[in-house]
């Protein structure tokens, strides 16, 4: 078995730094890979539960390597296969870009992947507040890496049991708490003002997300943030 492992690892080692497109090709399947799992997670409530950072640390090592198989080739005085990647290395530096930039949710959208599905709301939110889907109104948000969506609720009488006072957040105090969410709103271009006396509690949840409630103006405001 180690002798096995031993040649898969020599071959592998062979096509990344042995060829001019070796460790870009890794780089491709690498980020495949993450944007399907990523996409499977976002429909299927978590079929890999782990933090989204570990997607980007995984996909940057991916990357590194595009660097590393150009220095290897210079290092050989192999000029054309090194000019080769680091033009391949940009491709993929920009390509790492685009991946880790987040992408603004609307309420308006109409890409599927731009909002927060009726099944992922139910299982996100629904199942730990009490509160049900049809009280809530989805407002905007931020996609990619740590999620963030914001909701408009509907007069509802919350479960007070499930809830406790204050941010899930340890911000220092209510007002860098009020400026935590003011700060989400207006990342996810929401029109909406929250005064220094708003009221924050939160959601004692169990799942990989925290849940908090800002009352203001009249109104509540849920915020589901990623951990």
């Amino acid at each position: 078995m180690a002798n096995v492992a031993k040649n898969i690892l020599g071959s592998l080692r062979r096509f990344m730094y042995g060829t001019w497109y070796g460790a870009m090709a890794v780089f491709a399947v690498v980020t495949f890979v993450l944007c399907g799992l990523q996409l499977v997670n976002s429909d299927f409530e978590d079929v890999v539960a782990w933090p989204t950072q570990i997607l980007h640390v995984l996909m940057l090592i991916a990357l590194v390597n595009v660097g590393m198989a150009m220095l290897f080739s210079l290092s050989r005085c192999k000029w054309g296969r090194g000019c080769g990647q680091f033009l391949l290395c940009c491709v993929a530096f920009f390509c790492f870009i685009i991946y880790s930039l987040p992408r603004s949710m609307t309420a308006e959208s109409s890409d599927k992947w731009s909002v927060p599905s009726d099944k992922w709301v139910e299982s996100t939110i629904c199942t730990p507040t009490a509160i049900t889907r049809d009280k809530l109104s989805f407002l905007g948000g931020i996609s990619q890496r740590e999620t963030i969506a914001v909701f408009a609720i509907s007069d509802v009488e919350l479960d007070e049991g499930r809830f406790s006072s204050g941010s899930p957040r340890n911000l220092g105090g209510a007002d860098k708490a009020i400026n935590h969410y003011r700060r989400i709103m207006k990342r996810s271009h929401i029109d909406v003002a929250l005064p220094d006396d708003a009221r924050i509690v939160h959601c004692n949840s169990s799942t990989s997300y925290l849940i908090s409630i800002v009352e203001a103006n009249g109104r509540r405001y849920l915020f589901c943030e990623r951990l």
